[in-house]
């Protein structure tokens, strides 16, 4: 097989590919498991359409979902804002009484956030209905991430350091988001702002954040331990913070490191935790670069939280470019899309060099291509996977595009509870490879991106695996040639 850049997919109970240059050999130790998730960035997703259908093509493991707080709570639940809080101490009475009675509509008003939990709206970029996404990817067995912004717009919300009834406010949102979500659809992840840093946001102050952070986090995990001594589940709240644009160990990531023990009173307590796993994003930078970034990035986590256990670490947002340096005529930075050899070929590249440095949680950016912001080259974000029909309701997807077919490949090749196998690698440059195991298939699957100018061929050894001769060999391949198809049906 001689192309100029591909990415292959060998899933087999035994592999070789035989040609020339370079050499990749299987070995029988594993160097880890694979991801505990491999997800997508939600788009669309509306009563009616063919959303569903794309999402279980995909196979991906999860699905990261905005949903934005001034949708969810356009008017205060309950009258008069606050709900009677008005210090410190009158917070913390509220707080007990709400947690010992939480379907009570006294402590939030169950009729109004159910109206909006079957709203079909707009959240953020996507039009979605709350209920109707989290049903359907939960029927799918996908995991699902809400990002919901504790906007420091919000004027129901905290304004300063000593309005206990916006802290209430803020309190009580998240509470109630993670009681209901927890308790229907099993949500264990959440996150409370995207981007913090970004200029967009802000950027929102490093120490409004961190305390808004503490509020959301206790709310979050004391709604979750409520819905399992009510329902009898045994869900583990995962808190995804910073979320921040940077790989970078610097500020934001030490704020939330830093004082990850330390409570919305101000307390240090070695039994509570801010967050879960440390979340970050990355564009815009070769596959070597996106390694060792995570890489640099989990040895700084790890000395900074010794003798404790590092965070793990995932990365909520990554692609080959965002969408504004993707946005792009012939007049715009990034002419290409996500079907240009030079960019689907860089999405396998880099996903292989993430899992291979440790990441824990993958969220691709994004499932489709939702509209452009105003003054783009392009009318849509061309950093989706799959084309969609951002004018017309139910807003159905239209294909997938080449880079979405890498995205696939990769997740049927690595899914959660497989072991990653060891291998080395000869005779080429600009590769990027990896191989895993699933015991419940007896499965092995490599995993080769060619992210190169030239032209190259592999010849993947087996020998020791000891696998018998004739077993069968299943080769799909993204190409010039192969739309993520079977390119080779073969034997050992």
């Amino acid at each position: 097989m001689i192309i100029l850049r591909y990415v292959v997919l060998a899933s087999f109970v035994a592999f070789t590919m035989v040609a020339s240059a370079g050499t990749v050999t299987l070995q029988t130790n594993s160097p880890g498991s694979t991801p505990n998730l491999l997800a997508y960035n939600s788009g669309h997703f509306v009563p009616g359409s063919n959303t569903k259908e794309w999402w279980r093509y995909s196979g991906v493991s999860g699905a990261r979902i905005f949903l934005t707080a001034a949708t969810l709570e356009a008017t205060d639940d309950i009258a008069g804002r606050g709900d009677g809080v008005t210090n410190q101490a009158t917070f913390l009475s509220r707080k007990t009484e709400l947690r010992a009675n939480p379907n009570s509509p006294t402590y939030i008003n169950w009729t109004y956030f159910n109206d909006r939990y079957n709203l079909t709206a707009k959240h953020g970029a996507n039009r979605l209905q709350p209920n109707y996404i989290c049903t359907e990817l939960r029927k799918l067995g996908v995991e699902i991430d809400l990002s919901i912004a504790a906007s420091t717009s919000s004027t129901l919300f905290r304004t300063n350091s000593l309005d206990w009834a916006g802290n209430w406010e803020l309190w009580q949102h998240f509470y109630a988001q993670a009681f209901y979500f927890g308790r229907t659809y099993d949500v264990q992840r959440y996150q409370m702002y995207n981007e913090p840093d970004h200029v967009n946001a802000g950027p929102v102050p490093q120490d409004e954040y961190l305390i808004r952070l503490q509020f959301c986090s206790d709310a979050i995990q004391s709604a979750l331990a409520d819905v399992n001594a009510l329902y009898g589940k045994s869900l583990v709240p995962t808190i995804i913070a910073p979320v921040i644009t940077t790989s970078s160990y610097g500020s934001w990531a030490q704020l939330v490191v830093t004082n990850r023990h330390l409570n919305f009173l101000g307390q240090t307590d070695a039994n509570f935790l801010v967050l879960q796993q440390y979340d970050y994003h990355q564009y815009n930078s070769t596959p070597a670069t996106f390694g060792s970034n995570l890489a640099n990035l989990r040895n700084s986590i790890a000395a900074a939280m010794s003798p404790e256990a590092p965070l793990p670490v995932s990365i909520s947002e990554f692609n080959v470019s965002t969408a504004a340096n993707f946005d792009g005529t012939t007049n715009g930075p990034n002419p290409g899309t996500l079907d240009t050899p030079t960019n689907y070929s860089r999405l396998g590249a880099i996903s292989v060099n993430l899992v291979a440095n440790g990441a824990d949680e993958l969220y691709c950016f994004k499932i489709s291509q939702t509209d452009g912001d105003a003054g783009d080259w392009y009318p849509v974000r061309k950093n989706g996977t799959h084309y969609v029909d951002n004018a017309n309701s139910p807003y159905n997807i239209g294909g997938i595009t080449k880079a979405g077919e890498v995205w696939r490949l990769f997740n049927k090749a690595f899914a959660p509870g497989r072991q990653r196998k060891d291998f080395t690698a000869s005779g080429f440059t600009g590769f990027s490879s990896l191989a895993s195991y699933d015991p419940a298939t007896a499965r092995y699957y490599v995993f080769l991106a060619n992210d190169s100018s030239a032209a190259a061929s592999v010849t993947v050894n087996v020998a020791a695996l000891n696998i018998p001769d004739n077993n069968r060999v299943l080769i799909e391949e993204m190409s010039e040639n192969y739309y993520g198809t079977v390119s080779h049906y073969t034997r050992v």
